[in-house]
């Protein structure tokens, strides 16, 4: 059985120190508005989340009968590593600190079958 990789950064891809090009910057704010900010970046722990709107919730109820509790996570290191895709506009929006886009929880499955069967349809 091999290793599970580690974890990516929650704010992009790689291990190396990347800045976005100033011509870059200057086009995505004249394409699609988004403004140029200081990176945001820092240990996950350092990142205030929006609360989880299932924090008290029956539909977190209904996920952990469901899934296990285990398997339902709300804490905001599982919620921030979640947080959008790694496509290059969602990396754009986490590095400038817009973290809006926070999943209120995460279910880790069993197994590559357990999303179908576990999770009951319109939940």
């Amino acid at each position: 059985m091999s290793a599970a990789p580690p974890p990516l950064r929650w704010w992009g891809w790689g291990d190396r120190a990347t800045q976005v090009p100033p011509g870059l910057t200057r086009l995505m704010h004249e394409e699609i508005g988004l403004e140029p900010a200081p990176a945001q970046i820092g240990p996950p722990a350092t990142v205030t989340l929006p609360h989880s709107a299932l924090a008290d919730d029956s539909v977190l109820g209904r996920l952990r009968a469901a899934c296990g509790i285990d398997a339902v996570r709300l804490d905001d290191e599982t919620r921030l590593r979640h947080a959008g895709g790694r496509s290059y506009l969602d990396l754009l929006r986490l590095r400038s600190g817009d973290i809006s886009c926070a999943p209120d929880a995460v279910v880790l499955p069993a197994d590559e079958a357990s999303p179908r069967s576990e999770v009951p349809a319109g939940l």
